[in-house]
């Protein structure tokens, strides 16, 4: 984390942010990619991005577009 802060460390809103900012470079077009649907991110996320995440909200986010973690 940035300035060698904890996992604990750092706030519940920065965590978010960093989920949402993922999960929509992933899931919208871009110059590089073309859009990938909600469970492909969720793949790619959990496989290549997973520890950039708070797991939890990872797992809530999964369960919003009703997937199972």
């Amino acid at each position: 984390y940035p300035m060698g802060l904890s996992h604990a460390q750092v706030d519940l809103f920065a965590k978010i942010v960093a989920i949402a900012d993922i999960y929509n470079a992933i899931t919208t077009d871009r110059s590089y990619s073309t859009a990938k649907p909600p469970f492909e991110a969720f793949a790619l996320i959990k496989s290549k991005l997973f520890h950039k995440v708070d797991p939890k909200l990872f797992e809530a986010l999964v369960l919003i577009y009703g997937g199972k973690p």
